[in-house]
């Protein structure tokens, strides 16, 4: 059941929030970022989840969800397109999404290429995504929509056409330095954002100094 609220604090919202137990906060992606009135001061929007949910007219428009975000940060965010993008939603948010996550391996980490490959002639849709090592960046792909050709054609380039490791360095953390494969990323992925990509998507990484992992949900994809 979907109540819809007053954009001010209403009697009605009011009971609309009491009877929550999921609160989606509603934005036009490019307009001004702004508080939403309804649930300033309600106890119901601390007490459940809330997950915003960014309505794009013409495309998702480029660092426009980045102010959305700062204004309530550590919230799941969604954009909204087309119908396709409301089932992914509304799968995600009856706990009926399909996560698929994709593990590391070097050039071994290719072979996801073919499970998406398989899934899209399925017609299986991946409602979420996300990885580490080869995987991230597979993932990355997925998420920013790249069809199977694109795909090859992305990973041919940057990592069966020149060897991407082999930029050495004394081995005190690692036996490679890794700025080479930020330098093949970078055009690959331009400027986009992981808060722009259209599913939702995460990578993580190992933080050296505390040694324990780190899960990136914003910044630049590449």
């Amino acid at each position: 059941m979907v109540y819809v609220t007053d954009s001010q604090a209403t009697a009605w919202s009011r009971l609309c929030l009491r009877q929550s137990d999921s609160i989606l906060l509603l934005a036009h992606a490019v307009a001004k970022p702004q508080p939403w009135q309804a649930v300033i001061g309600n106890h119901a929007s601390q007490q459940y989840r809330m997950e915003l949910v960014l309505l794009n007219s013409n495309g998702i428009v480029p660092h426009a969800a980045r102010g959305w975000l700062d204004l309530m940060p550590d919230i799941p965010h969604h954009h909204i397109g087309n119908m396709a993008d409301c089932s992914r939603l509304a799968r995600l948010l009856t706990g009926r999404g399909l996560g698929l996550t994709l593990s590391g391996g070097g050039a071994r980490g290719f072979a996801h290429i073919g499970v998406m490959r398989a899934l899209q002639e399925a017609a299986i849709p991946i409602d979420t995504v996300g990885g580490t090592s080869i995987g991230a960046i597979i993932a990355g792909g997925i998420a920013a929509g790249w069809d199977y050709q694109e795909m090859v054609f992305h990973m041919k380039r940057s990592f069966v056409a020149t060897n991407p490791l082999d930029d050495y360095t004394f081995p005190f953390i690692a036996l490679v330095a890794g700025r080479k494969v930020s330098r093949l990323l970078r055009p690959e992925f331009a400027d986009v954002l992981i808060e722009d990509l259209r599913l939702p998507y995460f990578c993580v990484s190992s933080n050296l100094t505390t040694g324990h992992s780190a899960v990136h949900r914003q910044g630049e994809l590449w």
